[in-house]
């Protein structure tokens, strides 16, 4: 199992596996002390990192390989995203309800796009017909979602950080 440090100052690359005291072992063990002898600081609180949470980490390391794409990346002419474009990014990832990210299983599900924009894509199993789609750009998001029987529903400019409620509820439901 993969931990993460529950601390804003550390990243969940730089977390370590401690084990705390409970009150069935402080007999065997002093005040804070953990396996190994160790000292443990009871501010650094660990947590299991789940596969929403791996999911959500793996697209900001996609996010960070994509910010440092060279201009013409595609041998196109294409730009680079730019920061805007990033910054919607992270928080698009942020926003996405925890149904979306266990969904979301590959790192080439969030790809650059001719013209700077980044798009994140979620697809039916097997296959590379996409049930639902999000543009990045700099002035917010836009998305498509394929329903069933056929129904596309298009949403138009959105803030990356605040889903619209229907697009929420199809990205809850794509798990």
């Amino acid at each position: 199992m993969q931990y993460a440090m529950l601390n804003s100052s550390i990243t969940a690359t730089q977390a370590i596996e401690l084990e705390y005291n409970d009150s069935k072992s402080t007999s065997k063990r002093h005040n804070n002390e953990c396996k190994f002898g160790l000292r443990c600081n009871p501010s650094l609180l660990v947590a299991p990192l789940h596969d929403g949470d791996l999911n959500r980490q793996r697209l900001f390391d996609r996010l960070r390989q994509l910010a440092e794409l060279e201009d013409d990346w595609d041998g196109e002419g294409s730009p680079t995203p730019s920061s805007l474009i990033v910054q919607n990014a992270e928080k698009l990832i942020l926003a996405l309800p925890w149904e979306a990210l266990l969904a979301n299983e590959d790192e080439e599900d969030l790809m650059p796009m001719p013209g700077g924009k980044l798009t994140l894509d979620w697809f039916y199993p097997h296959s590379t017909r996409r049930i639902l789609s999000i543009e990045i750009a700099e002035n917010g998001c836009g998305a498509y979602c394929r329903r069933p029987l056929g129904v596309i529903w298009y949403f138009q400019q959105f803030a990356p950080d605040t889903l619209p409620p229907h697009l929420a509820q199809a990205l809850t439901s794509l798990h």
